[in-house]
């Protein structure tokens, strides 16, 4: 399946290696629907490999989300990875929508949460 992309964000396939990862990216300043949360989690879920693979959302250029959206991503959703990593950015707002979507969605496998992408990506091929 080819790389995808949504009205709010993009999908990324990295690695190809012993752990394949999942990303997606938000795009920047983008607000999103309820909707446009259910369709992200669709193409996230849609490009899961059969074997154990990470996960990687990338918002640090995404607009805040409101109650309903954050709720829409709540943990179950993504509970079919082995990891999940939250890349935030580097200043007081980006880690407090981290810290507050975390603790909305209350991830039952392996959590993270990094200012760096790539950082983000090592840590996630930890768990080969």
């Amino acid at each position: 399946m080819p790389d995808a992309e949504t009205r709010t964000g993009k999908l990324l396939r990295l690695g190809d290696g012993d752990l394949p990862i999942v990303g997606f990216r938000l795009h920047e300043g983008v607000e999103q629907s309820v909707e446009d949360a259910d369709e992200n989690l669709r193409v996230v879920t849609e490009a899961r490999p059969s074997q154990p693979c990470g996960l990687v959302v990338d918002i640090r250029h995404s607009a805040p989300l409101s109650a309903e959206v954050r709720h829409r991503y709540h943990a179950e959703r993504i509970s079919g990875f082995c990891g999940f990593a939250l890349v935030v950015a580097a200043n007081p707002l980006g880690r407090t929508m981290g810290n507050l979507y975390l603790r909305i969605a209350k991830p039952t496998i392996p959590t993270r949460m990094f200012s760096d992408f790539d950082e983000a990506v090592e840590w996630l091929r930890g768990f080969r």
